[in-house]
Parts: structure tokens; C-alpha cells; sequence
């Protein structure tokens, strides 16, 4: 994200860094030092798991998105352990595009890391869980990719090529750990993010977020992407109750039945 910065600004290479810029530098280089502090646990799959579970989270901003991957397992005991596996982030390109776009470009970067998590660890009917605060891509996933315009069409038939729409999930903002790729985190501050460790709290147990997928049809992030045939067809839907219901008679003594019901 700093080196897009320094592209925005057009600064050559023989002129110095702003002030500003250099002591943004300046700070990168000494929380890069705090890395060394940072010791990564090797075990990821409890001893003698009777479960094991992938959940992946993706998030974006308007300067970069990201997916970070966990395997949840569990013994006969009961003890569950949470460990991250992997994760990914991509600075959002120098063309802006809209959050929602970007949202479903993490999206599918999440899907494309659980897949190869999933072959690398050889997992066989492992339960997957593919885990958005994007409201707009989740309702996007539900529609036929033809009903959506290009660069959206695209993404959702690889989404839904990779995984079954059923595996998608939406979840809180705040109990999202891709939230610290897509806002970012200085290097000394993430040894102790305990959420991008170990993943939220409610996979610590059994009882996940389950918000059904539900947006306003005057939503223009969403409607925006749908084509205008779509959008056509939604406006003039009549909807089959208004056949059966009784009109206000205009004269006293006139029918209250409309024609095609009789």
C-alpha cells in the first residue's frame, strides 16, 4: 500500500520523499523489527481429531482486501482447537472500484486460498465455511450469473463454480478477522490480535452466526450491478395475490370482482 501511494504521488527517483511520506517510511521500518517477536504455533489440527472444520474470511477497503484461512478441529474430549493457516491480500488496484466490488474480489481470493488449503492438506468431506460482512455479494450469489453485468458475472460463476452458495455465511463485522488486512495493522500491534490467531470467539464453540441473507430491493450497490433486462422484469412483476384481491367498487352496486378472477 505505501509503494501504491508513492505511484500516486508521480515523485521520481531522484527527488526526496516528502516529510510526511518519509516519516510514514520511517515508522514502517521500525515495526518491521517487531516481527522478529512474532513466533507462529506449528500445530494446526488438534491429536486425534474426530472433526475438523475450514473457515475463511474475506474483507475489503478501498485500499486493499484480503482472506485469511482457519482450521477448527476437535478431539473425542471435546477440546477444540482454532489455528490460522494462511492468508492473502491484494492492494486494490490504482482504478477505483466500488466497495462491493472489491468485496467480491476478496471474496474470490478467499475462494481460491480454501481450495488450495483443502488439497494441500488432503482433506476429504472436511465441512467448509466461507465467511462475508458483505451483504451485497451474498445477494449477488443467489442470482444467475447472466442476470449480472460483466465484471460481477464473472466472480460469481467462479464463486459458485468453486463451492455451493449454501457454504457462504454472513458475519458481523467486528468478529471478522480479514477486517485487519482490508484496515490494516501495524506490525508490533498484531502479536496480540488474538482474533487474527485464533479466529473469533464463536468458533471456539458451536453456535456460528446465521443471518439470513436479506437486502433492500432499492439498494443501487446491488441493483446497480444487475442488468437492465433484470431490473425490467422486477419493476412490471405483478404479484400473484393482486389477481385475487377485491377492488373497490367505483359505484354502489358494481361488481367487486375483477374480471380475470370470475
Amino acid at each position: 500500500m505505501f509503494m501504491q501511494r508513492l505511484w500516486r504521488l508521480s515523485i521520481d527517483w531522484k527527488y526526496p520523499l516528502p516529510k510526511k511520506v518519509y516519516d510514514q517510511w520511517h515508522q514502517l521500518l521500525i515495526g518491521l523489527e517487531s516481527l522478529n517477536n512474532i513466533h507462529i504455533q506449528r500445530r494446526v489440527v488438534i491429536e486425534n481429531p474426530t472433526s475438523i472444520e475450514i473457515h475463511g474470511f474475506s474483507d475489503a477497503s478501498e485500499r486493499c482486501y484480503g482472506a485469511a484461512v482457519y482450521c477448527k478441529s476437535k478431539n473425542n474430549s471435546g477440546v477444540t482447537l482454532v489455528r490460522l493457516i494462511t492468508s492473502k491480500s491484494r492492494v486494490s488496484p490504482i482504478k477505483s472500484l466500488t466497495i462491493p466490488r472489491l468485496e467480491l474480489c476478496a471474496a474470490v481470493l478467499l475462494s481460491k486460498l480454501v481450495k488450495r488449503v483443502i488439497d494441500a492438506l488432503k482433506l476429504e468431506s472436511v465441512k467448509v465455511y466461507l465467511w462475508t460482512d458483505s451483504m451485497i455479494v451474498l445477494s449477488w450469489l443467489q442470482k444467475e450469473p447472466m442476470d449480472l453485468k460483466t465484471f460481477v458475472q464473472n466472480r460469481i460463476a467462479k464463486l459458485q463454480d468453486l463451492f455451493p452458495v449454501r457454504q457462504w455465511k454472513h458475519v458481523p463485522s467486528n468478529q471478522n478477522p480479514a477486517d485487519l488486512i482490508s484496515r490494516g495493522v501495524d506490525p508490533d500491534k498484531l502479536l496480540n490480535q488474538e482474533m487474527w490467531w485464533n479466529g473469533p470467539e464463536f468458533l471456539s464453540g458451536s453456535d456460528y452466526p446465521n443471518k439470513p441473507v436479506n437486502i433492500s430491493e432499492n439498494n443501487d450497490a446491488y441493483n446497480s450491478e444487475l442488468k437492465n433486462s433484470v431490473l425490467e422484469k422486477l419493476e412490471n412483476e405483478v404479484p400473484v395475490f393482486n389477481i385475487f384481491v377485491r377492488k373497490q367498487p367505483e359505484e354502489e352496486g358494481q361488481s367487486q370482482w375483477p374480471t380475470n378472477s370470475r
